[in-house]
């Protein structure tokens, strides 16, 4: 009979906690969705971008989204901490990316026209 009320209860303190932080993590979340920042390199680059939309771009795996919401959410990370994060892996991503798309580049004979290849075919004809 304890088994079978327990995970009631825990459900229902789960369910209890999650209402009582709810609005605390809209107000987060809104917090991330109002600061822009200009993004470094990618995709975005150049352009004034939320915190928000850069947390569900391609660069941040839902994974890695997650646990940084939580440890913003926790209060782990400041804003300020959040966005540097962010705009790292961003700049990893893009730098990977980069000497992927040159590798490939050099390694064939076929010389692509694709707007990525401009930087590769540049350093690879010095």
């Amino acid at each position: 009979v304890a088994n079978a009320r327990s995970p009631h209860r825990e459900a229902i303190r789960a369910e209890d906690n999650r209402d009582a932080f709810s609005t605390e993590d809209a107000e987060l979340d809104n917090v991330l969705k109002s600061a822009t920042i200009d993004v470094p390199a990618g995709e975005f680059q150049g352009r004034r971008v939320s915190v928000w939309d850069l947390l569900h771009s391609k660069y941040i795996p839902e994974e890695k989204r997650q646990e940084l919401l939580e440890l913003y959410r926790d209060r782990v990370l400041t804003l300020q901490q959040m966005i540097t994060v962010v705009t790292t892996v961003i700049k990893k991503k893009e730098s990977t990316s980069r000497k992927f798309l040159f590798a490939v580049n050099t390694s064939s004979k076929d010389a692509g026209t694709a707007a990525g290849d401009k930087d590769a075919h540049s350093s690879q004809e010095e």
